[in-house]
Formats: structure tokens, sequence, C-alpha cells
């Protein structure tokens, strides 16, 4: 028995952040995200059997499906200013 899926997919989002403090050396924030999400997904499935005539069966499925749906996001990290000109940011987002 063989079974393969695959998804591809691509997203696309709109964010809005809001700094829980003023700027300064550390900067927490928060952030909040909506878009769209493209997806294409396949699956093969393949199925080989002995029958009990010494015969072989094999039995195969190709499923696709491709579509657009909802996505949203949320964010939360901070920034801490090295100096004027350089920034390090880290974050986590749950999509």
């Amino acid at each position: 028995m063989t079974d393969k899926v695959s998804i591809n997919n691509a997203v696309i989002l709109a964010n809005v952040y809001w700094d829980l403090l003023p700027r300064g050396f550390f900067t927490p924030y928060v952030g909040a995200s909506l878009g769209f999400v493209y997806y294409d997904a396949t699956r093969t499935y393949i199925d080989y059997a002995a029958a009990s005539n010494g015969m072989s069966q094999t039995t195969t499925f190709n499923d696709k499906g491709t579509g657009v749906s909802l996505a949203a996001a949320l964010t939360a990290g901070t920034t801490l200013a090295i100096d004027q000109h350089w920034l390090v940011d880290v974050n986590y987002r749950a999509l």
C-alpha cells in the first residue's frame, strides 16, 4: 500500500500592530492579521492485493482539491533597539 499526500499553499495577510509601551530600548507589541489562503492538495493511494486464485489486484485512487479560504493570525513580540539604525525583532505568530 502506498498513500502519498502533497499540500501547497500561499497566504496573504494584512497586519495591524499595537505597541504596548512607548518607544525605548524594549518595545513589546501585539498584532492581528486577516487575509486569504490559497491551497492545492493532491492525494494518491495505491493498494496491492493478492487474490485467492493467484492473480494480483491493484486499486488506485487519485484526488486533487484546490480552493481559497479565510486566514487569520495573532502575533506577539518585542523589538529591541540596539541603536538608532539597528533593531532586533523577536515575535511569535499563530496562523
